[in-house]
Parts: structure tokens; sequence; C-alpha cells
């Protein structure tokens, strides 16, 4: 069984992750220019990886660059 200390750290790795995809998700909603209720549909059921990918081709298709937030995090 695994102890609470370390029943502790994986639950900071799931909150902050879950804060992390909200904040990408977030910001795919003000990249694309759509309102709360269809990003949220959109966004639902895609894996974060899915989520970075289609963030990073609106981006590029809209500014003619990569993020580079992104490229740390793809490659």
């Amino acid at each position: 069984m695994i102890d609470e200390k370390a029943m502790t750290e994986i639950g900071k790795v799931v909150v902050y992750f879950s804060w992390l995809e909200f904040n990408y998700k977030t910001f795919f909603q003000h990249l694309v220019g759509i309102e709360e209720q269809a990003w949220k549909i959109i966004t639902a059921e895609m894996r974060f990886s899915e989520l970075l990918n289609f963030i990073k081709t609106i981006f590029k298709a809209k500014y003619k660059k990569e993020p580079d937030v992104l490229k740390k995090c793809l490659n």
C-alpha cells in the first residue's frame, strides 16, 4: 500500500496537472475566440496531448509561428 506522504504528493501532482490543463483550455478559448460553453464541449473529450497539438496548430495558423511554451511541451 502507498504511504500517506506518497499519496499527498500524488494528490499535488493531480491538482497541478488539472490546473495546467484548465489554463491551456482557457488559452484555447481565447485563441480561437469562442464562448465558454463551446470550448468546454470541444475540449471535454480531448486528451492533454491532443489539446496541446490543437493549440499549436491554431496558434501557428493565426500567428505564423509556434508558441515557445509548447515547443518545450511537445519536443
